[in-house]
């Protein structure tokens, strides 16, 4: 079999996708699972006639029918529901202090922005007792409630660091097929994200945790209404200012370019 013509394609596909601004690495992996989709879709027809194990609405043939956006968007989710399939990666729904891109990224470098998502008929309050007395974020269910929020996708392995950093057994409980919506799309997802499991609604955020939470709000842009709704909770200032935690919450904040989060919660 002579093989150049195939060399001589795919190399024409990596000239492509370099012009482009792709890097060697992106453009290798993404080439190396295409052709990985394209063995199976001949190991799949005669004299083969293998089971590939692959479900029929991410096989090869479904990528050929779809052009363009709709194309970019079938193959996004054939990546994914692959790596769920294999349990490479999971879903993760922030709605607190982890809408933060930077304060995620430091409990989870491999985390990857999926989207803004909304759960409906929940509404987000700071009744989580902290174990420095404070209230963190979590949701009551409440009907024709909705809270707004960001979707990552994250490595299977960094899971364990999230449940430690998220207090999973100190008050949380982590729910691994929570629904959300995905606003750009409207695609309904099953997601991981951490609830109360005493919710105390006497309690009050601290200025800091706060301010990561309306940072990260306005970071992804869930919209100037759902912000504001934000900013009428009422938060008391933490009077440990040598606080590790909160230290950790500044340094957050400035890797993402906040120097003064008195600012961020500001309503003047």
């Amino acid at each position: 079999m002579n093989t150049a013509p195939i060399v001589s394609r795919v190399w024409s596909f990596c000239q492509t996708l370099r012009d482009d601004g792709v890097g060697y690495g992106d453009y290798l992996e993404q080439l190396t699972y295409l052709i990985f989709l394209k063995m199976a879709d001949e190991y799949a027809k005669p004299p083969y006639n293998r089971d590939v194990g692959i479900p029929a609405e991410h096989k090869w043939a479904s990528l050929k029918s779809r052009k363009g956006a709709e194309l970019e968007d079938h193959y996004v989710a054939t990546l994914r529901a692959h790596n769920r399939r294999n349990a490479v990666t999971f879903y993760y729904f922030a709605y607190g202090s982890n809408m933060l891109t930077a304060r995620l990224a430091r409990r989870c470098p491999g985390a990857r922005r999926v989207g803004r998502a909304e759960a409906g008929n929940y509404a987000i309050e700071f009744s989580k007792l902290s174990k420095d007395k404070s209230g963190k974020a979590t949701l009551r269910h409440t009907i024709g409630g909705r809270t707004s929020g960001v979707v990552f996708e994250i490595p299977i392995t960094e899971r364990d660091e999230l449940d430690r950093c998220e207090g999973v057994g100190n008050g949380y409980e982590r729910c691994d097929a929570f629904p959300v919506r995905l606003l750009d799309n409207d695609e309904i997802l099953k997601a991981t994200t951490y609830l109360a499991t005493s919710p105390d609604s006497s309690l009050k955020p601290y200025d800091w945790y706060f301010a990561l939470v309306i940072a990260g709000a306005e970071e992804h842009q869930l919209g100037d209404d759902y912000i504001a709704e934000l900013r009428r909770v009422e938060f008391m200032l933490d009077p440990c200012p040598d606080r590790k935690t909160r230290l950790e919450a500044i340094d957050d904040l400035k890797a993402a370019e906040i120097a003064d989060y008195g600012r961020v919660i500001s309503t003047i």
